[in-house]
């Protein structure tokens, strides 16, 4: 097969002119603008708010501390008030789930540190870490809340503490 020039199937575009960007003029200094009356020099550039165009006033349901105006019905303060009731928003809903799910596998696990103490007769705060997988901060968490409910007694002796079923 002879060596035949082999045009390039994309065509070349050529090179692009450079483009002028437009520059923005500074905004004219205003000597009644309270930071140039000292003899400032620099302006600061900050965005310049307009207030917005001016529509009929809402009242607020928290106008007057709470009350309601002359004449003004006063609105519920829950978005979600129906017919006497709160609904719930769907994310409360799931946080409140979580939050129950929580509290069950920790009282499983309170449970089980029940169970333990009942074979043993004494436990520490070592077999907790052991039998739950926990830290020793988690560990005496737990020992410590069960407690306070009065369903363990701490028994302290001079190489550490063990902790007994009432």
């Amino acid at each position: 097969m002879p060596n035949e020039n082999i045009e390039n199937p994309t065509p070349e575009t050529p090179p692009a002119e450079p483009v002028a960007v437009p520059t923005e003029q500074p905004a004219p200094i205003d000597s009644s603008y309270p930071l140039y009356q000292g003899g400032g020099t620099s302006p600061i550039s900050e965005p310049i708010s307009t207030p917005p165009a001016e529509t009929s006033p809402q009242p607020s349901p928290l106008q007057s501390g709470g009350q309601a105006s002359q004449g003004e019905e006063q609105i519920p303060l829950t978005p979600f008030y129906q017919g006497g009731e709160t609904m719930l928003s769907p994310i409360k809903n799931l946080l409140l789930k979580a939050k129950e799910m929580i509290q069950f596998r920790k009282r499983k696990k309170l449970e089980k540190i029940l169970e333990l103490a009942r074979t043993k007769q004494k436990i520490t705060n070592n077999d907790i870490q052991k039998l739950l997988r926990v830290s020793d901060a988690t560990a005496t968490r737990y020992l410590s809340q069960l407690v306070k409910e009065g369903r363990l007694k701490s028994e302290s002796r001079r190489g550490g503490a063990f902790y007994q079923l009432l």
